[in-house]
């Protein structure tokens, strides 16, 4: 097997450095396919471990296949990637964080290439933007969830409304998932169990069954934005935790199938669905719906006074 350094890639995937990052293959997941080709699909690749801040290296591993490992503190994942036709390739996976499989990072991974696939703009999200103080604070708030759909596995957003360990997250993807497992800004993953689906506004809420250290105060909550006035959000896109996008306001509050939306220029990606939006002091002005279809930039919001509504017929929230 002969190693060599990163050579006839874009720049962007130069950033591979040698490493070695001894991984079992033991806790691979089974093959996932892809339609592109091998060459883009190490561009690729390469781009999502490093812009994860990972150390990537990257070996020949014979018979056309490529062999990635990479790592940082914590966390150390090998890929190998196949050709599977001249415009196809198959990839098998694997991730460790502290110790333990961590399916949630190769969760992410097959989001970011199906946002590739699909043609839609998922190069490194949230780089480069950063939150006001006051919203940076909210960040120990926000969750990262994951669960078993009928269509395999879903991933979105979600964020603490009450210290007791109540997450308020979007609706949308759960019917037929009673239970899901939520990750904590710190990494601590604990079961949630739906236990409110309002399908109407796409609202829920999941009990995690203990509390929590950071919450966000609806109390303070804005139901006015202006049109052209700066937000932001922080969720967990592509299962990337703490990511911040910033958007701006483009026009009024209207009615979608009579669901009360903020229309906003923001970058929305797959599995950023849920995650709070903030004022430039941190006050929730709203929840990421989702994003017009089509576009990775034109976003949709449920503004907080139909949060307000929604929890205030669950005693257990904390308007």
């Amino acid at each position: 097997m002969s190693r060599s350094v990163v050579k006839g890639l874009p720049i962007v995937a130069m950033f591979c450095v040698l490493a070695a990052f001894p991984l079992s293959a033991d806790f691979r997941e089974p093959p996932r396919s892809f339609p592109l080709p091998l060459a883009e699909a190490e561009t690729v690749v390469c781009r999502w471990l490093t812009g994860a801040g990972l150390d990537v290296s990257r070996t020949d591993a014979g018979d056309g296949k490529v062999l990635f490992k990479a790592g940082k503190k914590g966390e150390s994942w090998e890929i190998e990637l196949a050709p599977n036709s001249p415009l196809a390739f198959i990839m098998v996976a694997g991730c460790f964080r502290n110790g333990e499989p961590c399916p949630e990072g190769t969760a992410g991974l097959w989001t970011y290439l199906e946002g590739y696939e699909r043609g839609v703009s998922v190069e490194n999200p949230g780089r480069g933007q950063k939150a006001p103080p006051a919203v940076a604070e909210r960040d120990g708030a926000v969750a990262c969830i994951r669960g078993e759909g009928g269509g395999g596995t879903i991933q979105f957003s979600g964020f603490f409304v009450s210290r007791e360990g109540l997450v308020l997250a979007t609706a949308h993807d759960l019917d037929g998932v009673p239970e899901v497992t939520v990750i904590l800004r710190d990494g601590e993953q604990r079961a949630g169990r739906i236990v409110k689906l309002d399908r109407a506004r796409d609202l829920s809420l999941i009990d995690t069954g203990s509390g929590v250290d950071a919450s966000v105060s609806l109390s303070s909550g804005r139901g006015g934005l202006r049109e052209g006035e700066t937000v932001y959000s922080i969720g967990c896109p592509g299962n990337r935790p703490g990511t911040v996008h910033m958007g701006v306001v483009d026009g009024p509050q209207r009615l979608v199938n009579k669901l009360p939306l903020w229309q906003v220029d923001m970058e929305t990606f797959p599995g950023g669905s849920g995650s709070p939006v903030f004022d430039r002091r941190g006050n929730l002005v709203g929840v990421v719906k989702g994003r017009y279809r089509g576009t990775d930039s034109r976003g949709f919001l449920i503004p907080v006074g139909t949060v307000l509504e929604f929890l205030g017929e669950d005693r257990r929230g904390s308007p």
